[in-house]
């Protein structure tokens, strides 16, 4: 569970949580006709993580070297995906 150390209620939190899933689904909505659905949820999974990151971050939270790694494989898996359906469009 995440933890919040900067004096902001919960329900403050839940607000912005909600609007960043409510943003996800309406731009999977948009994805989803042009593209294969597995690579779309897949980059979807992981940009959520990534901005999930960014916010902990925000909130004064510190990563070990472990999750540091986490976060660079899943960095290298966006990559490798974008190249994958550029080539497969391009091929």
């Amino acid at each position: 569970m995440l933890k919040v150390a900067t004096g902001i209620p919960f329900l403050l939190l839940v607000l912005p949580i909600c609007a960043a899933l409510g943003l996800a689904a309406w731009l999977e909505s948009l994805a989803l006709p042009a593209a294969r659905i597995g690579v779309v949820l897949a980059l979807i999974l992981a940009f959520e993580v990534l901005i999930t990151a960014a916010v902990t971050l925000a909130l004064g939270e510190s990563y070990r070297l472990r999750e540091i790694a986490g976060l660079a494989a899943i960095i290298v898996g966006i990559v490798i995906l974008f190249g994958s359906e550029e080539a497969a469009r391009a091929g």
